[in-house]
């Protein structure tokens, strides 16, 4: 979908540093709408995983008022690359390019989902597996051409030639996504010892002695029969007594984190710390002043 890049890319150039632009572009926007407030177009920001795709929702509500506005023959005459390729662009396009953003809002809501616990730092690597094969699957449905109701409207509304077209965009996006998807999860060696461990801890499996145990396999299989999931943390505890060194390593593993975004958050509090007025503070003082300015709970 290089072509609604690079009207995201042209919209955040025509947005940018110009506050009377925007300015503008709001008033027209409440105008239209009649309501009081109205949204700007969010900017995407690369080291801001879901930046990009909440510009492409944004597009997907207000393609229509967002081209509209760049077309005014006020602005036609301003010298801008952002403003020259949106304003070249013809009602076809608009139509296919708007098909493509309500695709992409109605199909990504998982992807979204999972990006927003990445960028947090309580989501940990186990659970990240089932969301994979999750996306997998609706990836291979789209290959199907098994599109939702608002994505098959707007394609409805396209001729035939662009129609076909853009659902050969989508499948073009899915097979692409379920390829990298695949290769992900296939090399993966974390993928394989997490699968094994759930294997082995399944309460199927498992000899239950004590009554403790007992109750950790009758919610493992209750919520076997509802989700096929095994609670791994459950089964973890009841045998921590016999096996406490398997289980502390298990543990560990569990709850690793599946990315290292609070490490960086940490390296930048050093600039609220060590500054240019204040640059011979000692390196044990300032690993201190840093964890209590981050927060010693987001640090662990």
């Amino acid at each position: 979908m290089n072509k609604l890049n690079k009207v995201i890319t042209a919209v955040k150039s025509a947005f940018l540093n110009t506050r009377k632009r925007k300015s503008r572009y709001l008033k027209k926007k409440k105008k239209n709408t009649g309501k009081k407030q109205a949204k700007l177009f969010p900017a995407p920001v690369l080291t801001r995983w879901n930046s990009w795709l909440n510009a492409v929702f944004y597009l997907s509500e207000y393609f229509t008022d967002v081209i509209e506005f760049f077309k005014l023959p006020e602005l036609l005459e301003i010298c801008n690359s952002g403003i020259n390729y949106l304003s070249q662009l013809t009602n076809k396009q608009v139509g296919s390019l708007h098909a493509q953003a309500i695709f992409i809002k109605e199909h990504a809501q998982d992807l979204v989902q999972m990006a927003s616990f990445l960028e947090g730092s309580k989501y940990m690597t186990y659970h990240i597996y089932p969301k994979l094969d999750m996306l997998s699957i609706a990836t291979e449905e789209v290959e199907l051409g098994k599109l939702l109701p608002k994505t098959r409207a707007a394609l409805s509304e396209l001729n035939a030639m662009e129609k076909a077209s853009t659902e050969n965009i989508f499948r073009k996006a899915a097979c692409s996504a379920r390829y990298k998807l695949t290769k992900l999860k296939t090399a993966d060696p974390p993928k394989v010892h997490f699968q094994r461990m759930a294997k082995a801890f399944s309460p199927t499996i498992i000899e239950f002695n004590n009554e403790e145990v007992q109750r950790n396999k009758t919610t493992c299989r209750a919520s076997d029969k509802k989700s096929e999931k095994v609670e791994v943390e459950g089964i973890l505890y009841a045998v921590s007594a016999e096996y406490p060194e398997f289980t502390k390593c298990c543990s560990r593993l569990l709850w690793t984190p599946t990315s290292n975004v609070d490490s960086e958050r940490l390296l930048s509090h050093y600039n609220n710390i060590v500054t240019r007025q204040q640059n011979k503070t000692e390196r044990e003082h300032a690993e201190l002043f840093t964890l209590l300015s981050f927060g010693c709970s987001n640090c662990h």
